[in-house]
């Protein structure tokens, strides 16, 4: 029975904590900065943790955009991997293969290898769950590829 009740109180202690984090995340991503990419895309995590899809999509795209906006290639890159894995765990295997190519792509402008080799283990992860074998092998040859460079 102690062990129920102090299981319960870890649980409740981290909801406490973990809802302070998000709104103290918020609280400081009012400037059109690269911080406030990065800590809307921590808010957006935090989200996909509590899988809170909704609002885990939310944060991510916001994040996106203002990434966009301030012209932030490497953080624009980084939101479109997290997008493509959040669409990769919805099992919306196109979504998720168009948001990698548009990290790759992003990822690119500043030759991050080791970025775009993490993009193609997604993209060769996605298409295994697609069944697309012959595409997850050229992916994954890719990705290695790559990081022998």
């Amino acid at each position: 029975m102690i062990k129920y009740i102090i299981y319960l109180l870890f649980l409740s202690c981290n909801v406490i904590a973990q809802t302070r984090t998000i709104d103290s995340l918020i609280k400081h991503s009012l400037k059109n900065d690269t911080v406030t990419v990065i800590n809307l895309r921590k808010i957006a995590t935090l989200f996909s943790d509590e899988r809170k899809s909704d609002s885990c999509f939310f944060y991510y795209t916001k994040s996106l955009n203002l990434a966009i906006k301030i012209k932030n290639k490497q953080q624009e890159g980084l939101c479109y991997k997290n997008i493509a894995r959040f669409y990769l765990e919805l099992e919306d295997y196109n979504q998720a293969i168009a948001n990698c190519n548009k990290a790759i792509h992003a990822f690119s402008f500043n030759n991050n290898k080791k970025e775009i080799v993490w993009c193609y283990t997604l993209l060769a992860q996605t298409q295994h769950h697609k069944s697309d074998f012959v595409n997850a092998l050229k992916h994954g040859q890719m990705a290695l590829k790559i990081s022998k460079e």
